[in-house]
């Protein structure tokens, strides 16, 4: 009697542990058909070779016939090619697995028909594994990924016509990886997960019981899938942080898409055809932007807080376009909600909610319906209905102040909202408006309760007067790198901004009340036009030319001749961007490591930078008063532009420093403002191959070889004191 036991996962949970030996003496009694094959890692492949052909090298089991047995994998990095074979449970065990994985990772199974078993894969307990190409159809449960089975990867598999579900997973299973896979006409979910960082992309989950079902699942992402023609819901997710992109949930007989939760993202998704709304959404702080929720019983339905809706369409639904019920501080802008057989708006029960240029035209019953909503804040909305409003214990605001800016209708200033009929005859078509400011020059009183103060006019006339220009345009500071300007704007109320042009290249724009613009990354001794344009709030531009032309500072610059092998350099001028990387751009590729000592940082005085390493890099930049080591891996000069630096700050000790002067000098002038407070200078010339290293000790008669400092050389001297170092001259 074998001991080793076998451990065989039910559906929901339940395990089922048997005895080899008890199992086989069931099996023989049911008609032998349930003796498991097993695959391990030695020179057979366990039972390989008793149905395919085994690869020892690459661990690869190889099928050339069909099984009626499962395959239980045994060893890690294993590969299963069913090679197109199929294995067939035929029914007569119900608690047998197809393939199953218990503790195993880095499993391969791939181009394998799996039918008639409980279950066509599982997997238990079993991370970081692949399923490739596998059709699992007509079994109780297709894949299954059961008891933290994090990590696996499904491509491009069938999960079809199983009693239960076609793909799911359990017991906290996270990281999955489903991409082109199809689980169609199943009785249960399609794709059914429970676990979190899952990733769906590409699948289709069509004509199931639900087509795609999240629970408690967050951190999720679902890039375009298909879930149409479910029994219930095309996708259903609880949870939050979760992002769905470009995804169909049509002709649904439920929802499209069922959410509750927070902080999902839903963007340009396909919610139509739905036997009962295209989004049902309950949570808070969701963001739903560029989806159609169009031929549903509702377009969209929102409760929670904080929610916000942008650009979406809801229209041609059979109720209401959208419906905010017990939603509160939630924000409506820029959605359409047309030709929907009820109201294209309906708020019950909801407060505090923000609806701004938003699109409720043509709807059978009214462009907006409010039932015990109040404090909510509606305007540059465009409503053009037969019966526009409707409410009933309701008291809301219907318009901001008065604000320069184009409104929904194209008028100079947004107020309250466009109230319209579809004979011409609307409040905001007829009213007048005197001073073409494209406000009525009355208020709109909707009920005793609701009055928009800033109702629309049509009747604007429209600005196409340019500002004046700007005047006083002047270069106020300058260096080698950069030019500021400065300038007076045009006194015009409706003046917005200032279009720049750097040699006739547009730049950027620069908005009112701002009149100073810094152009940096400029080239050393050179003349530069800036060109300017107003333009006003409807965007008239004025097309007269003011200009003004500037130089920059000509830069201080200098080389440095680096040669293969090790350099002591330091860098005598102080350039605009000190980055390691900046700085030795001009020779990128031709050294290896750069090394800094740091007198100050006691606990590590040395720092590096290698170009090569992607981590551990501690120096970051590159500064005038620093010495450097330098490993050229070729000779090359290395240009720099720069100021030349004030002073250098020494410390007790060894100090790695650099020479502050733009031209040589006898090191006893170079260090005169530091006498008596160093004993001993080192320099290393790379250049010289009979005798790289040279010195000076002040306190020594003769044997010094070291007698001028350079632009360009790092040095290393002792400190007795601490110190600071001028410029010399």
């Amino acid at each position: 009697m074998m001991k080793k036991m076998v451990e065989f996962k039910a559906y929901g949970g339940r395990a089922l542990r048997v005895a080899i030996g008890i199992m086989t003496l069931v099996l023989v009694m049911a008609g032998g058909a349930g003796a498991t094959k097993f695959i391990t890692n030695d020179a057979k492949g366990g039972d390989c070779t008793s149905f395919g052909t085994w690869n020892a090298a690459t661990m690869t089991c190889t099928m050339t016939t069909d099984l009626t047995e499962g395959i239980q994998i045994d060893s890690n990095g294993v590969t299963l090619d069913g090679n197109g074979h199929t294995i067939n449970g035929n029914h007569l065990n119900f608690f047998e697995s197809g393939i199953y994985l218990s503790g195993r990772s880095g499993v391969i199974i791939k181009n394998l028909n799996i039918i008639h078993f409980a279950w066509g894969v599982n997997l238990f307990n079993s991370s970081n594994n692949y399923i490739i190409g596998i059709n699992a159809s007509n079994n109780k449960q297709g894949i299954y990924l059961y008891s933290s089975s994090n990590g696996n990867t499904l491509s491009g598999n069938n999960a079809n016509s199983n009693n239960g579900g076609g793909i799911g997973s359990g017991g906290s299973s996270n990281n999955i990886t489903l991409s082109g896979n199809n689980a169609n006409s199943n009785n249960g979910s399609g794709i059914s997960l429970s676990g979190s960082g899952n990733t769906l992309s590409g699948n289709n989950a069509n004509s199931n019981n639900y087509g795609i079902y999240l629970g408690f699942s967050s951190n999720n992402t679902l890039i375009g899938n298909n879930a149409n023609s479910n029994n219930g819901s095309g996708i259903v997710l609880r949870g939050s942080n979760n992002t769905l992109s470009g995804n169909n949930a049509n002709s649904n007989n439920d929802y499209g898409i069922s959410l509750g939760g927070s902080n999902n993202t839903l963007s340009d998704n396909n919610f139509s055809s739905n036997n009962l709304y295209g989004i049902s959404l309950g949570g808070s702080d969701n963001t739903l932007s560029g989806n159609n929720a169009s031929f549903n019983e509702r377009g969209i339905m929102l409760s929670g807080s904080g929610n916000k809706l942008s650009g979406n369409n809801a229209s041609f639904n059979n109720d209401y376009g959208i419906d905010l019920s017990y939603s509160n501080n939630s924000m409506l802008s820029g959605n359409n909600a047309t030709f929907n057989n009820h109201s294209g708006i309906y708020l019950g029960f909801s407060s505090n909610n923000t609806l701004i240029g938003n699109n409720a035209n043509s709807n059978k019953h009214n462009g907006i319906y409010l039932s015990s909503s109040s404090n909510n804040t509606i305007y540059n909305n465009f409503f053009i209905n037969n019966n526009n409003f409707e409410s009933s214990t309701s008291v809301n605001k219907w318009n901001t102040t008065k604000t320069p800016g184009t409104n929904i209708i194209g008028g100079p200033y947004i107020g309250g909202n466009f109230w319209a009929n579809p004979g011409g005859t609307g409040f905001s078509q007829t009213c007048p408006d005197a001073d073409g400011d494209g406000l009525c020059n009355s208020i709109y009183t909707l009920d005793s309760y609701n009055i928009d103060y800033l109702p629309l006019s049509l009747n604007f006339s429209i600005d196409n007067i340019s500002p004046a220009s700007i005047t006083n345009l002047t270069n106020i500071t300058y260096a080698p790198t950069y030019i500021n300007w400065t300038w007076t704007n045009p006194p015009d109320p409706d003046f917005n901004h200032v279009m720049l042009f750097l040699n006739s290249t547009f730049l950027t724009n620069i908005t009112a009340p701002q009149n100073y613009y810094n152009a940096t990354g400029l080239l050393p001794d050179t003349s530069y036009e800036l060109g300017t344009h107003t333009v006003d709030t409807a965007g008239n531009i004025n097309e007269t030319w003011v200009n003004d032309t500037a130089s920059t500072l000509p830069a201080s610059g200098t080389t440095l001749n680096l040669y293969t092998g090790w350099n002591l350099i330091s860098l005598p001028l102080m350039s605009e961007d000190t980055s390691i990387s900046s700085v030795l751009s001009p020779i990128s590729g031709n050294y290896s490591i750069v090394w800094a000592y740091n007198a100050s940082n006691t606990a590590d005085h040395w720092k590096k930078f290698d170009p090569s390493a992607p981590f551990g890099n501690d120096l970051t930049s590159m500064e005038p008063g620093k010495g450097y080591w330098i490993m050229m891996t070729n000779n090359d000069i290395l240009p720099i532009i720069g100021t030349v630096p004030e002073s250098i700050d020494l410390k007790i000790g060894w100090n790695l420093m650099g020479y502050n002067s733009p031209a040589s000098q006898p090191i006893t002038d170079a260090l005169s403002s530091i006498n008596g407070n160093y004993s001993i200078v080192w320099a290393y010339n790379a250049n010289d191959t009979a005798d790289h290293w040279k010195k000076y000790d002040p306190s020594a008669p003769f044997g010094n070889d070291l007698s001028i400092m350079e632009p360009g050389n790092g040095y290393w001297i002792m400190m007795i004191l601490d110190d600071i170092l001028l410029k010399g001259e």
